[in-house]
């Protein structure tokens, strides 16, 4: 096909195109709904607008190509190499990525709602507004990815790399970043994770600057000198969490649970603890300046070398 001029907007559905050197193809809007494409080399070819869904692109090489506004619905993409392919705009909801390879691409605007991305490597990879709903990316690596004002509700990163990546202004309720390592990870600009579950995620050096973690569960998390100032962790629960130099300075901790926390030499200055529970904390020398107290909890907490000026 790639030697015989363009197929842009060609019917090529009940065709066999499993292995095929389509390198630099032009297969732009053609309809290849349902068609066998496993193993097939589709480098640097033009498959913008095409229709894929349910096409079996398993093992398939698609790096540098341009699928941007592809639909892909349904779509095995299992092992895929996708490196750099520009997928703008792109339909994937409910498609198979499992183990693909997105290092660098472009899913800016992408619809992967259901879409199943385990063990994908997406290093470096763009998602700025893509719609992650109920996507899974369990033991993903998505070393410096950009999610910012991507949709992540109930999007399940557990056990996932997030190192350097940014969910800057992104929204994801109940998001699942359970054994996620998310150190010096950029969650600030509004970024809303309410009742997200980060139990046991390590995240050292994370910035967590006037998100919203409402509910959200830290519990056990590792957490060293992360950022959560201005942050909002109402009802939150950091119980049993190592936050050793972190800052919650102007923090609303409203309600919050942070049984046996760890936040020696970390600072609360400003920060709202009304109604918190800071039994058996570590708060060795934790800064309180002008921090709101009132109906606090804090039996069994070692408050060894503590200012404590607030009212």
């Amino acid at each position: 096909l790639a030697q015989h001029g363009s197929f842009e907007g060609a019917d090529l559905r009940g065709l066999d195109l499993s292995g095929l050197d389509l390198k630099g193809a032009d297969l732009a809007g053609a309809n290849l709904g349902d068609v066998p494409l496993r193993k097939a080399n589709l480098k640097e070819a033009n498959i913008s607008r095409a229709n894929l869904a349910g096409a079996d692109l398993a093992e398939a090489d698609l790096s540098n190509a341009n699928a941007a506004g592809a639909d892909f619905s349904g779509a095995k993409l299992g092992r895929t190499i996708l490196k750099e392919a520009d997928l703008t705009g792109a339909k994937m909801e409910r498609a198979d990525l499992t183990k693909a390879v997105l290092d660098g691409a472009i899913l800016e605007q992408a619809d992967l709602q259901g879409a199943c991305l385990a063990e994908s490597s997406a290093k470096g990879t763009m998602f700025p507004r893509a719609d992650l709903t109920g996507a899974n990316f369990q033991k993903g690596v998505c070393v410096k990815a950009d999610f910012s004002k991507a949709t992540l509700s109930q999007a399940d990163f557990q056990g996932a790399d997030l190192t350097e990546a940014s969910v800057i202004g992104a929204v994801g309720h109940q998001v699942n970043l359970a054994g996620a390592v998310l150190t010096k990870l950029r969650a600030g600009g509004g970024c809303d994770f309410t009742g997200a579950k980060l139990v046991k995620a390590q995240g050292n050096g994370s910035v967590w600057k006037g998100a919203n973690l409402t509910g959200a569960d830290f519990r056990y998390a590792r957490m060293e000198e992360a950022m959560f100032t201005s942050a909002c962790l109402k009802q939150s629960n950091l119980s049993a969490a190592d936050m050793k130099f972190s800052r919650f300075n102007k923090a609303n901790l409203t309600q919050a649970k942070l049984v046996q926390m760890n936040l020696f030499q970390g600072t609360l200055e400003k920060a709202d603890l009304t109604q918190a529970d800071l039994s058996g904390s570590n708060l060795y020398e934790v800064e309180f300046l002008d921090a709101v107290f009132d109906r606090t909890v804090a039996a069994g907490a070692n408050l060894r070398r503590t200012k404590l000026e607030a009212g």
